[in-house]
């Protein structure tokens, strides 16, 4: 707890992101300590967005660039999330996507995640009409 609390109150204090990791992980007392306190960091934001309408991909891509930010450099298991939402919205889309998600990662700007959950409902729900209309399914 007390490396949460260090690295939240050196942003509150308007600090960077760098130098409120380093507060976190030397109230954490160790690696170790600060793995857990970043983990925790981690489910609690994913939780925070888990109703946006994100697709499996996107919250992975989302969590994984939450972590990777928190430990200071981007992770291999980001760089596959990345790919696997470029693959699922297409190789014009998907870059897009993806760059958004990144980037809400490093703010507490949740706008352009829940600008993504409305086009994907918009998006499924074409979907799914059209498919109704092939199949003559309703």
């Amino acid at each position: 707890m007390a490396g949460l609390k260090a690295f939240g109150t050196s942003l509150a204090d308007g600090k960077g992101l760098a130098e409120s990791i380093a507060a976190g992980k030397a109230a954490a007392g160790s690696e170790p300590g600060w793995s857990g306190a970043r983990a925790t960091m981690v489910s609690a934001r994913t939780d925070q967005v888990s109703h946006y309408g994100l697709t499996a991909a996107q919250t992975t891509l989302y969590r994984e660039a939450t972590g990777s930010l928190l430990a200071d450099f981007p992770s291999a298991a980001q760089q596959t999330a990345r790919q696997a939402v470029i693959n699922e919205a297409g190789p014009g889309l998907g870059g897009h996507v993806a760059e958004l998600i990144e980037r809400s990662a490093s703010s507490r700007d949740d706008s352009d995640l829940r600008l993504i959950g409305a086009f994907n409902e918009q998006t499924q729900g074409a979907l799914g009409s059209a498919q109704k209309k092939v199949t003559g399914r309703s």
